[in-house]
């Protein structure tokens, strides 16, 4: 019975994504008309740093396709005269049909059912940071068959991928199984704002009250580690871990600790909601509830401690000293993967005891001079670019789109 029911409901799937593809066929294209859309309620990354500079430009149709009357409200709130629709609607189903590009981050989940697209329309993938991670089919994770699936199913229909450097447009490539000719180096949207130097003043009003009075006339200390897909992310890890002595560091270095959770790692928001409300006011909890958008905290950062995410590589554009906590490196390398040496492209000093936290983190306030060099290397190896023009790229690179496909 629920072999059967499973079969009907995939058939059932199959015949209306082929209705929508014929639609998508047959419904006259707008050239200009562009469809933004993440799935979760996102607005966020790459696609909102776009989106926001695509909606000032009157030569194109700019849409965000909201997942609900919350998104749709807080988008309205920041770009009044933006165009907000909600996804499950008669008219987002019309405009996906009449709609040329498509821009998704995370994969052609971001469009629902709308990821079933004729060749009429282009698929632009930004992704939501730099990989240094092993995932598609670098990942050892998936076998043969998953591998074939993921292609099939996903990356075969990329008309363009975006990239921050030349070494990842091939790594981008490799990972994806698609022609690196599809692959674009652009920078990342995200970063533009990044690289203005009036960034942490034109970013001040999108933190909320307690995080504006928490880092004001503060050093930044940013603790971000990433997401585990086996077992849970461990917050300062070590035997010798006092939060007092912490508290103590701070207070004398007239500083402050943010604590930001990975998006996906639900987990630990209870304990360490615990740590910052016992903790003097030394400690704040900035995870995606008090902060959605990450690249809001950064303009503010003077210190990221991290593990394995690459958040530290876009902080390397405003050449900040970054801290890596790897206890466990050997787990993550067999579970996971990287794609890269990790000595290689990590800039800073790794610490397993508080002691050493504490003369990584005095030496990070004072620039790291040692590490100067290094750090230097790996913001070359993953910025091409350093100019905060990412997005004019990405939109002559749309713009070239139509030619390319002939």
């Amino acid at each position: 019975m629920q072999l059967t029911v499973k079969v009907f409901k995939y058939l059932k799937r199959q015949f209306l994504a082929f209705l929508y593809r014929t639609a998508d066929y047959l419904v006259p294209k707008i050239d200009n008309l562009v469809i933004f859309s993440q799935i979760r309620s996102r607005y966020s990354d790459n696609a909102r740093a776009l989106f926001e500079y695509m909606s000032g430009d009157p030569a194109w149709q700019i849409v965000w396709l909201a997942d609900d009357l919350h998104v749709q409200q807080q988008i309205k709130e920041s770009l009044p005269e933006s165009r907000v629709i909600l996804r499950k609607s008669s008219a987002g189903l019309w405009v996906s049909l009449r709609a040329r590009y498509a821009i998704i981050t995370h994969g052609l989940g971001d469009l629902e059912f709308y990821q079933y697209k004729s060749r009429k329309k282009y698929i632009i993938q930004l992704w939501h940071g730099i990989t240094v991670k092993s995932i598609g089919i670098l990942d050892s994770q998936l076998d043969r068959k998953l591998l074939k699936k993921y292609i099939r199913r996903e990356t075969r229909h990329y008309d363009l991928v975006i990239a921050s450097s030349d070494i990842e447009r091939y790594l981008v490539a490799a990972y994806a199984n698609i022609d690196v000719r599809k692959v674009v180096v652009t920078g990342l949207p995200r970063n533009d704002f990044l690289c203005n130097s009036n960034s942490s003043t034109n970013s001040v009003a999108r933190l909320d009250e307690t995080l504006r009075q928490g880092i004001k006339g503060k050093k930044v200390i940013l603790y971000a580690p990433t997401f585990r897909d086996s077992g849970t992310t461990k917050f300062f890890p070590f035997d010798d871990f006092k939060i007092q002595e912490l508290e103590q560091f701070l207070s004398r270095h007239n500083a402050v600790l943010l604590i930001r959770p990975h998006q996906d790692d639900f987990k630990n928001q209870e304990t360490l909601s615990s740590l910052v409300n016992s903790s003097s006011g030394d400690f704040l909890l900035a995870g995606s509830n008090e902060v959605p958008e990450t690249a809001d905290l950064l303009p503010f950062v003077d210190v990221i401690i991290t593990d394995y995410s690459s958040i530290y590589i876009d902080l390397l554009l405003r050449d900040i000293p970054p801290i890596f906590v790897p206890y466990d490196l050997e787990t993550y390398q067999k579970v996971r993967g990287l794609a890269y040496d990790y000595d290689l492209i990590t800039p800073g000093p790794k610490i397993f005891t508080q002691a050493e936290l504490l003369k990584a983190t005095a030496d990070a306030l004072n620039g790291a001079p040692n590490f100067a060099e290094h750090r230097a290397f790996v913001k070359k190896m993953f910025h091409k670019y350093t100019d905060g023009r990412a997005c004019e790229r990405v939109v002559e690179a749309l713009k070239q789109l139509p030619h390319l496909q002939t």
